[in-house]
């Protein structure tokens, strides 16, 4: 058995080898990239400073018991995500349909962020629920939008593209928060006709973050092109993934410096996504910090 298992570098009779590989040249390469600028809003102002916080101080019947609910949700996401990704990144692998796993999974974000906009104080459950299945969305985009990047990525430049996509991510977060702030948490008549009644104007927060993520999406969806030259038949692209993971699983034990790497970055992970999922709560809890600030 080859190391394909691990490198991708594998045979099946349903594979398609007849399409070449696309050319990815600079616009794809930034339109790539560009993706990381339209979803990031969803994990700065959903997940870390303006949605948790209004989730525990006003949703929640108290602080104390909305940031224990806000953490199961969070929990919840973690565990169903590290339970998916090895089936979901082997489906990423098998090629072709990778842009439309991408976006189909960025609608489901983006469709269950837009929907917390009608969620009321008090309706706890419906919150909770709302915010996993947009998390998962995400989550399960990103599986998928990151198994471009070996391919887009010209040799000796993988990391170089990865930091293009790294700082435009942090640049439309910063720039959606800072939007967020000055239209909609800060002035006492908020633009767009809302209200500052039940929260209204901190819960469009949500329908900016879902409209940003849509329309910053486009660049990719245009110009990004699949890769179909190793496509599975589409009836047997699921059990090719399995077959594969089970290959991964088989073969694992042969590189333990990868295992390592994997569980590492596994603690370390969830102990960055914990911080980033209770920023904006310590602030507001531990130093009294409000929403505007």
């Amino acid at each position: 058995m080859s190391n394909g298992a691990l490198t991708g570098d594998y045979t099946t009779n349903g594979r398609n080898d007849r399409a070449p590989k696309p050319e990815y040249g600079s616009r794809a390469i930034w339109s790539w990239a560009f993706y990381d600028f339209a979803n990031s809003p969803f994990t700065t102002l959903v997940i870390t400073f303006v949605y948790a916080t209004y989730f525990t101080q006003v949703i929640a019947p108290d602080p104390i018991t909305g940031t224990a609910l806000w953490s199961r949700a969070i929990t919840v996401t973690a565990l169903i995500t590290a339970i998916c990704s090895p089936l979901l990144g082997a489906l990423a692998d098998r090629g072709g349909y990778r842009k439309a796993f991408v976006l189909a999974f960025s609608l489901v974000c983006i469709l269950a962020t837009a929907a917390l906009y009608q969620v009321l104080p008090g309706q706890v459950a419906a919150a909770l629920v709302l915010v996993v299945i947009a998390n998962l969305g995400y989550e399960f985009a990103t599986v998928f939008y990151n198994a471009f990047l070996p391919d887009i990525s010209p040799p000796g430049r993988i990391g170089r593209i990865s930091g293009y996509g790294w700082a435009l991510g942090y640049a439309g977060g910063l720039l959606a928060l800072l939007l967020a702030l000055v239209a909609l948490v800060q002035p006492e008549i908020p633009w767009f006709g809302f209200s500052t009644e039940a929260g209204e104007n901190i819960r469009a927060s949500n329908l900016l973050t879902a409209a940003w993520f849509a329309l910053f999406t486009l660049p990719f969806l245009l110009w990004v092109p699949e890769d179909r030259s190793a496509t599975s038949d589409r009836g047997r692209i699921v059990g090719d993934a399995v077959r594969q993971l089970r290959e991964t699983f088989t073969e694992i034990r042969r590189y333990r410096q990868i295992v390592r790497l994997l569980v590492a970055r596994f603690f370390y992970n969830n102990g960055l996504v914990t911080v980033i999922a209770f920023g904006g709560i310590y602030a507001a809890e531990s130093f009294g910090f409000t929403l505007q600030e």
